[in-house]
């Protein structure tokens, strides 16, 4: 069996349903290969930081491997972005380069891929024989799926052709790696924090990413205790229907949950990093006690305030115990989930979503925009975000309507991201409606994607937040004196850009308008082209660049 073969073989023995590649002469040869796998597709897209993107976002919606493949040389030198917006999330990600051959000294691809590599902080395989690659292609993937990290394995081309002597093993990885057993704290902490809990009087739960699974634990605890409950921006959706939620905490918070916050006299945040974004540096929460649970050992990160009592375990089952714990100790309070709490939070929640549907000088208020994407698609839909000034209207005016409902592409603070993110999710979980929701500046880098969309009959709807120009540098600039005519662009016909692609594509200058393009149910991509306003200003960029006020404010 050839090295290429080999490679092939392995993917397909453990299960891999996707793989995300634009093809060179370094990587064609196992892409060919896998066609005599039915149960492997291939999806090629038409830039390499695209791919790495598909195959981040893929595992991200489905928590699965992402695999992708690369060439040599430029081809990896492209995915750079991809790959540390990938490490910063967490996600396990398999990229398989073709790399230059070992006895050649002069290449006109060449490139140290291994230094590359490292130069990101990404992990690197390298397959150094022929004899060896079947192991050190396994090594990639159980590095990739135990920790939760991309890895890059590189393959060169004058390897690929030889023949091993090894027969691939038909037990999956998956099978022969050991049992993970999730650590579970001891009952003397348990304890402590069920007392904590118990004769605290302001207690508020935060979620983060790593409570997937656990919301019957945590709403036993939070019922029990009478607590409120918030969450970071990446478990956004967490507690939609609890009408105890407070929202985001930290930089995206409300007035009302900011007072809340600071009122706080314990707060335990579950699966949550609290860094200093969650907590705004350390001051958001500055009377209470913090209590972290983590499945990971405990780590300072910059900005954040660590907590006083760390303890490391599962979600769930950490909850759990917490729960009975305090379920035998103490009998149920109200605590703070009162019928007038309730009415109050109602109250923030609609104020904070109050917006006048009226034409805005330039535009559509994006406020509006995005309040009628979420009744329309919010319901069952999956929405990805890019980042930009437009990304404080999605975070607060789409509400979602289950757990996991979004997925953020700022851990690299890259533009660009959302829409293969979104295709590599929409390919990892087929009938769900997938909605990126991106910045003209954004999608026009990578808007060649809507064509492996549409090759492929990918159903994912993109909406273009469109103010003709980079509004965070504009109101930037405008803060600090200067100019802003710079940030200004224009604004390019994306309809038709979309539609000549194979999609299909729409441009929204009306709320009506944007009604009834997301009403329509044709198959294949959409792109909305929503031209809207930029002189509505995000509150965040409110508070930064304008604490006095902001002119024409929209």
């Amino acid at each position: 069996m050839k090295v290429y073969q080999g490679i092939a073989e392995v993917l397909a023995r453990e299960g891999v349903e996707a793989v995300f590649a634009v093809m060179g002469d370094a990587n064609m040869r196992w892409l060919v290969e896998l066609g005599r796998f039915s149960q492997v597709r291939v999806y090629y897209a038409r830039h390499e930081n695209s791919a790495v993107a598909m195959a981040d976002g893929y595992a991200r919606a489905t928590g699965r491997l992402g695999v992708c493949t690369v060439t040599s040389g430029p081809g990896l030198a492209l995915t750079a972005d991809s790959l540390v917006t990938a490490r910063n999330h967490g996600s396990p990600v398999l990229l398989i380069a073709g790399d230059t051959p070992v006895g050649m000294g002069q290449h006109i691809q060449e490139l140290d891929q291994r230094r590359f590599a490292h130069a990101l902080d990404i992990e690197s395989v390298d397959v150094t024989s022929p004899d060896a690659a079947i192991d050190e292609l396994e090594l990639a993937l159980s590095i990739a799926v135990s920790r939760a990290v991309p890895v890059v394995v590189n393959v060169p081309t004058d390897l690929q052709d030889a023949e091993q002597r090894w027969e691939v093993d038909p037990v999956p990885m998956r099978e022969r790696m050991p049992a993970r057993l999730d650590p579970i704290p001891g009952p003397a902490s348990v304890a402590a924090v069920a007392e904590l809990l118990a004769t605290a009087e302001r207690p508020i739960i935060i979620a983060g990413r790593g409570a997937t699974g656990a919301r019957a634990e945590i709403d036993r605890v939070a019922g029990h205790a009478g607590a409120l409950v918030a969450t970071t921006l990446l478990a956004k959706g967490f507690f939609v229907d609890d009408p105890f939620e407070l929202g985001i905490a930290g930089l995206f918070s409300h007035d009302r949950a900011q007072e809340l916050f600071a009122q706080a006299d314990l707060v335990l945040a579950v699966g949550a990093t609290l860094n200093h974004y969650t907590t705004e540096s350390g001051v958001l929460f500055p009377a209470a006690t913090l209590v972290q649970i983590d499945i990971r050992p405990f780590a300072a990160r910059p900005g954040a305030r660590p907590a006083q009592h760390y303890l490391q375990g599962d979600a769930r089952s950490t909850m759990a115990a917490i729960a009975d714990a305090l379920e035998r100790s103490v009998p149920g309070r109200e605590g703070l989930r009162t019928d007038a709490m309730a009415a109050s939070l109602r109250e923030m929640r609609e104020h904070a979503l109050r917006v006048d549907d009226e034409a805005s000088r330039g535009g559509l208020d994006p406020r509006s925009a995005m309040r009628a994407v979420d009744a329309l698609l919010g319901g069952d839909a999956l929405f990805t975000v890019g980042m930009g000034h437009f990304w404080w209207f999605a975070i607060n005016y789409l509400r979602g309507g289950v757990e996991r409902s979004f997925l953020f592409s700022h851990d690299f603070g890259s533009i660009g991201q959302a829409l293969p993110i979104a295709i590599g999710a929409a390919v990892g979980r087929p009938g769900t409606r997938v909605v990126a929701v991106e910045g003209d500046a954004s999608v026009l880098m990578c808007v060649q994607e809507l064509d492996t969309a549409s090759r492929y009959g990918i159903p994912v709807w993109v909406v273009v937040m469109d103010d003709g120009g980079v509004a965070a540098e504009y109101h930037h600039l405008r803060a600090v004196g200067m100019d802003p005519s710079d940030a200004v662009l224009r604004r390019p016909d994306l309809a038709a850009v979309a539609r000549g692609f194979g999609a299909v594509g729409v441009q929204v200058d009306s709320l009506d308008e944007l009604r009834f393009a997301l009403a329509d149910r044709a198959p294949g991509p959409h792109l909305l082209d929503v031209r809207i306003t930029r002189e509505v200003i995000a509150e965040p960029y409110r508070k930064l660049w304008y604490p006095e006020g902001a002119p024409n404010t929209g």
